[in-house]
Order: structure tokens, then C-alpha cells, then sequence
């Protein structure tokens, strides 16, 4: 029940609970502070970014994504630009999920830096290609078989 709060006098609580040691707890809070959406909510979403379960980094990005697309494209733009191929799958994967037309020029030059850098990885060029095809209607040719593949609950 802790992830459908949506009581901005909660803030405080879920702010502790972002403390547990129980990721589910975490998650959870994330969960109820998206839906919130006070700057103090905000706040503690950027905060989460750093948690130490990569999935709830990549909640909490999403969160702050959907709530506002423009205010995050410049931080996903130098993540896809850099050379962190976790950051890079977490970015994807959140785009993929809500993307913008706006970001398709970006995700093509990324493909193609991504071909010439990282050959290898088919999860990476996947979510992008994905990301296109939402926006935009390109169907992007991707080399198939990504055994890194794992789903989270929120991607489509």
C-alpha cells in the first residue's frame, strides 16, 4: 500500500523508508514519491538515482522522466554519449519505454557510434532501436540474441 500513497504530508515517512535496507521498501517509496510529485518528492527521486539497486536507480530516472522529458534529455544525452554501458542500458531502457521524437536524432547517432564502439552488445542498439520505432515509426535493424535482456516490470 506504501506505492499508492499519494499524501504530500507522507514525504517525510517515505524519505526514511528510502533509508531501509529492503529494496522493496525502496521501490516502493520511489513508487509513492512519483506519484506525489511535490518539489520535495522531486528532490528525493534525484536522491534515488544513486541507490545502491540499479533497479531502483533506473525507477527512479524513469519517474523523474515521465514527469519531465525535457528537464532530463540533456542528462541522458551525455549518459548515451559517454562510455558507461550500464548508465547507457538504464537510459535505453527508460526512453524505450516513454520516448520522445525529439531524442530520435540523438538515439540514431548513438546507434551509429554504438556500432563502431561496441559491436557486441545487441541489448544496447535493442532499447535504442526500440526508442526509434515508438517515436518516430523507423523500424531500426538490430542484431538479435541479447542474453543480457531483463526485463523490469515497467518496460512495455
Amino acid at each position: 500500500m506504501i506505492s499508492r500513497t499519494n499524501a504530500p504530508d507522507a514525504v517525510p515517512e517515505l524519505k526514511g523508508l528510502m533509508k531501509s535496507p529492503d529494496p522493496k521498501l525502496r521501490h516502493a517509496a520511489v513508487n509513492a514519491l512519483a506519484t506525489i510529485g511535490t518539489p520535495d518528492a522531486e528532490q528525493i527521486l534525484e536522491s534515488a538515482k544513486s541507490d545502491p539497486y540499479e533497479p531502483i536507480q533506473t525507477f527512479a530516472r524513469h519517474q523523474l522522466y515521465r514527469r519531465n522529458a525535457s528537464k532530463h534529455k540533456d542528462e541522458f544525452k551525455r549518459t548515451l554519449s559517454g562510455s558507461d554501458a550500464k548508465e547507457q542500458l538504464a537510459v535505453l531502457r527508460i526512453v524505450a519505454t516513454n520516448p520522445s521524437a525529439d531524442m530520435v536524432p540523438d538515439l540514431e547517432e548513438f546507434l551509429r557510434k554504438d556500432e563502431k564502439s561496441n559491436p557486441n552488445d545487441p541489448t544496447l542498439r535493442f532499447y535504442a532501436a526500440k526508442a526509434i520505432w515508438k517515436a518516430s515509426g523507423k523500424k531500426i535493424e538490430y542484431e538479435r540474441g541479447a542474453s543480457a535482456f531483463k526485463p523490469y516490470p515497467w518496460d512495455n
